[in-house]
C-alpha cells in the first residue's frame, strides 16, 4: 500500500488472509427468548448445506457459557435429526424458580464439521413477573416480648394460646384480626395443649420447667 502527499511517498505492507467460507450455515429457530422464573422453552439449531449435500463427518454443536449464578439451565434434548443436506438439534432452556433477572444476554451456538465452523446467537432475558407493592403490607403478628415456648389453636373460637415462660404468662390472640385478646398470668408456663371437653375446647397449661 502506497500513500502520497506532496513530494512525500510512503509504502507499507500487510498480509491479507482469505478464509474459505464454510459449506454450511447454522441457523436458530429464534433469535430472542424471554422467560419468567419457573418457565421452560425449547429452540432448534439447524445446520444446512449451502451447496448440495453436507460434507461427510459428524456435526458438533457447542454453547457459550451462561451468566454465572443466573439460575438458567441450557442443554441438548434427544439426538440429532440427520438428512443428507441438514442436521438439526433441539435445545431446552429452563429458568429455575429463583432465576435472576437478565436482559438480552447473548449465548453463542457454534456448529463444527471438520475444520469448518458456523456461528449463530440467541438473546436470553429473564423477567420477574411479580408486581411491585403499591402500599406496604401491614403485619398481623402480635409481639410476645420474649420467646414463645408453646402455642395451640382453638378452632371453635379462632384463638391462639401461646405460653411465654420468661414472662410468666399465656397470651391469647385472635387469629382473625391478629389482636391480643387477653393475657393470663401463669407461673412459668412451660407448655400448652388443647383438650376438647364434652361441650367445648379448653386449653391445658403446663406450669414449671418443661421436660
Amino acid at each position: 500500500m502506497t500513500g502520497t502527499g506532496g513530494n512525500l511517498t510512503r509504502t507499507a505492507s500487510f498480509t491479507l488472509t482469505v478464509t474459505v467460507i464454510a459449506p454450511f450455515r447454522l441457523s436458530l429457530s429464534t433469535s430472542q427468548i424471554s422467560l419468567s422464573p419457573g418457565q421452560q422453552t425449547e429452540f432448534t439449531a439447524t445446520v444446512t448445506s449451502t451447496s448440495g449435500n453436507l460434507p461427510s463427518g459428524n456435526v458438533f454443536l457447542s454453547l457459550s457459557d451462561l451468566s454465572a449464578n443466573s439460575g438458567l439451565e441450557l442443554y441438548q434434548v434427544g439426538t440429532q435429526t440427520v438428512t443428507p443436506t441438514a442436521v438439526s438439534q433441539e435445545f431446552s432452556l429452563t429458568a429455575d424458580p429463583d432465576a435472576q433477572p437478565l436482559q438480552n444476554f447473548t449465548v453463542d451456538v457454534t456448529a463444527a464439521l471438520g475444520t469448518d465452523t458456523s456461528l449463530s446467537s440467541v438473546q436470553l432475558s429473564v423477567t420477574n413477573t411479580f408486581s411491585s407493592a403499591t402500599t406496604l403490607p401491614r403485619s398481623t403478628f402480635v409481639p410476645a416480648g420474649a420467646d414463645v415456648t408453646r402455642a395451640v389453636y382453638d378452632p371453635a373460637r379462632k384463638l391462639v394460646f401461646a405460653s411465654v415462660d420468661l414472662l410468666n404468662e399465656v397470651l391469647v390472640c385472635s387469629s382473625t384480626d391478629g389482636t391480643l385478646v387477653a393475657t393470663i398470668p401463669v407461673d412459668r408456663p412451660s407448655g400448652i395443649d388443647g383438650a376438647p371437653t364434652a361441650r367445648n375446647w379448653q386449653p391445658e397449661i403446663r406450669a414449671g420447667w418443661f421436660q
